[in-house]
């Protein structure tokens, strides 16, 4: 952190994803990296700052399913987002900045061919 802000520059520190998806035994923990995380900005007050983005794909009882609100967020692995997770997410760090606005959303970027890898897997049942 310090190198990243020497030169006056402020960083925004994102949560891991939450999943209800089960992590294979070889990656870290997410409750402890985000552990780690979030006592960023107290160790480097005033240029770095954290950000939970569970909000952004928590259903209202607090899981994180594929779909909420029917909104198709993320591909069949449950981790990978599909364009409806890729913009609540962006929706969410941009509010948290002060710069979202409306119509961005549906851009050509849904497009994308890495949304369609599975084939189909950002496609609705």
């Amino acid at each position: 952190m310090t190198l990243l802000t020497a030169n006056g520059a402020h960083v925004l520190w994102m949560s891991v994803l939450p999943s209800d998806s089960a992590l294979p035994d070889d990656r870290p923990r997410p409750d402890i990296q985000q552990q780690i995380y979030s006592q960023l900005p107290s160790s480097h007050p005033g240029v770095v700052d954290f950000l939970d983005l569970a909000p952004a794909l928590s259903a209202p009882d607090g899981t994180t399913p594929r779909e909420v609100d029917g909104r198709l967020l993320r591909k069949p692995d449950g981790w990978h987002l599909c364009p409806d997770g890729t913009a609540a997410i962006t929706h969410l760090v941009l509010s948290h900045m002060g710069l979202d606005s409306d119509g961005w959303d549906q851009g050509d970027w849904r497009q994308d061919h890495r949304y369609d890898d599975p084939p189909g897997g950002c496609t609705a049942a």
